[in-house]
């Protein structure tokens, strides 16, 4: 019934919360910066910060296209219980595993991913990622209309979609970090935090505008009997997904440079 229900949601925040945050703590005590790392204030105010950060160019094409990744991600996740109980009359206690199996995965890719990035280049495997994902969310529209167990359709889904999740889950970090490195040869000043502090902005913008999409959507219909918005919501994210890659296709990657390019540069 509804109580046990919001008791056990009440139950799993508390026990996210609690757990994301003990997370949090360990670096506190667990990394050293005068050892682990380079201490070096900017001398920058907030608003100039914020001002050069957005000045590069292929930073706000990477910020503009990760956060279209997560609007698309969000609008999916947020519609995965209605994908198993509408779309393929599974009981909604499957999300979890189906969570999982994808999770599981993505991090068995991770070596994978490497490689790949070693051969292709970073612009080149995100690329296929958000290309691939465009592809692959135009099924959701098709779930339960296979001739296929419901089972093995969601697993098969959550498994297929679990590279570029592997993806998203590495380069990011990397490119933030290239782009920083090049911002500080170029203009002496360490921007590191305001970096990432603008990336994760736009990650929890994406989230909120995916959330706001996916209750937009499913007026169209959420139901067993008419389920076209919850289908909707493939479609959408398909299509978010390709603006994503159009948005990356400008990146340049050389502009990155490498250590040989930096030392080039510098001199």
């Amino acid at each position: 019934d509804m109580s046990s229900r919001l008791e056990a949601m009440q139950y799993a925040i508390g026990s996210l919360s609690l757990l994301s945050g003990l997370l949090m703590i360990i670096p506190t005590f667990t990394i050293n910066e005068s050892i682990h790392c380079q201490v070096i204030p900017s001398t920058l105010s907030l608003k100039a910060s914020l001002a050069q950060s957005l000045s590069n160019r292929n930073f706000r094409k990477f910020v503009m296209a990760e956060s279209l990744y997560i609007v698309a991600m969000t609008i999916i996740v947020s519609g995965l219980l209605y994908i198993l109980r509408v779309l393929l009359e599974l009981e909604e206690a499957l999300g979890g595993k189906v969570m999982g199996v994808m999770v599981i995965v993505s991090l068995l890719l991770y070596p994978l991913i490497l490689r790949l990035v070693k051969r292709f280049g970073e612009k080149r495997i995100l690329l296929f990622s958000f290309a691939y994902l465009s592809i692959l969310m135009v099924f959701i529209f098709f779930l339960g209309r296979l001739p296929i167990p419901p089972k093995v359709q969601i697993f098969g889904f959550a498994i297929i979609a679990a590279f570029p999740l592997a993806t998203m889950g590495i380069l990011p970090y990397a490119i933030i970090a290239d782009l920083s490195e090049k911002d500080q040869l170029k203009t002496q000043q360490h921007q590191e935090a305001m970096y990432f502090a603008v990336r994760n902005l736009a990650f929890k913008i994406g989230q909120t505008f995916g959330v706001a999409i996916f209750a937009l959507l499913i007026v169209f219909g959420k139901d067993p009997d008419n389920d076209f918005g919850i289908r909707l919501t493939g479609l959408v994210g398909s299509a978010i997904c390709l603006l994503a890659f159009l948005t990356f296709y400008g990146y340049d990657e050389n502009g990155l440079g490498n250590p040989g390019n930096w030392e080039n540069q510098k001199q």
